[in-house]
């Protein structure tokens, strides 16, 4: 997949995080996170910063975004924003996989899909 094909959507968050600036995003796979349903993402540019040294070593452009509400579904989006989970997956072989237990994630933040990048930015609910 080419970072120049378009985003699906763009991951923001309202509640801070590091994530004011949206992050164009593309849908790899659906995957699971014990019993909830996901998505494997990656970002540009990544969830995790450069210098967060607690994730070195694992892929900082990846991430698994779950719905935040019981009966949200990711595939499809039928609703825009979509709130949702940000986690890191904190595995080696994360390109392999379709689902993570608890301890092979770390959620980082909660974040909304949007979209559009212009809704991302305005952060329209």
């Amino acid at each position: 997949m080419s970072l120049e094909a378009q985003p699906d959507f763009f991951l923001a968050s309202t509640e801070g995080y590091d994530l004011d600036r949206p992050r164009r995003c593309w849908r790899l796979r659906e995957v699971s996170v014990n019993e909830s349903r996901g998505l494997l993402i990656r970002t540009d540019p990544p969830v995790v910063a450069e210098q967060n040294l607690r994730f070195a070593g694992y892929r900082r452009d990846l991430a698994v975004i779950t719905p935040r509400h019981r009966d949200v579904s990711l595939s499809p989006i039928t609703e825009w924003p979509v709130y949702v989970y940000i986690a890191v997956p904190i595995v080696n072989d994360v390109q392999e996989r379709v689902a993570f237990d608890l301890d092979e994630v770390k959620v980082i933040a909660w974040g909304e899909l949007y979209e559009s990048e212009d809704a991302a930015r305005e952060k329209k609910m």
